[in-house]
């Protein structure tokens, strides 16, 4: 009887290594994340919660160990500085998100004809 529980120990150990070493990439990979919230617009009306809302996203994904980029009421130059921290950040297997909270805007029909709908 012990020899077989000694047996049946060593193949679930055999077992768990095992699966630790092929999930060890998985692991390896960081998580980073663009937050971008914006109340404050040009030519339409101002938000009240965007960056509230951002905000909190950022605290919650940082919680979830991701490395979190965040831009409060950017235009497009500043907005475009942020996708670049970004992007200096990601590596090969990386996990990466952006989420923005504000104002989403439409060109003419080329968004639903393109498929896009409310993504910008």
């Amino acid at each position: 009887m012990q020899n077989t529980t000694r047996k049946i120990w060593a193949l679930s150990l055999a077992a768990l290594l095992c699966c630790l070493i092929l999930a060890a990439p998985a692991f390896a990979a960081k998580r980073v994340a663009l937050v971008i919230g914006n109340n404050t617009y040009e030519n339409v009306p101002a938000l009240k919660k965007a960056v509230n809302d951002a905000g909190a996203i950022s605290q919650e994904l940082a919680k979830l160990g991701f490395d979190v980029v965040s831009a409060e009421n950017v235009g497009r130059r500043a907005m475009s500085r942020a996708l670049v921290e970004l992007e200096s950040k990601i590596e090969s297997g990386d996990t990466a998100l952006i989420h923005f909270a504000g104002h989403g805007f439409a060109d003419g029909d080329r968004l639903t004809r393109d498929g896009l709908g409310p993504l910008l």
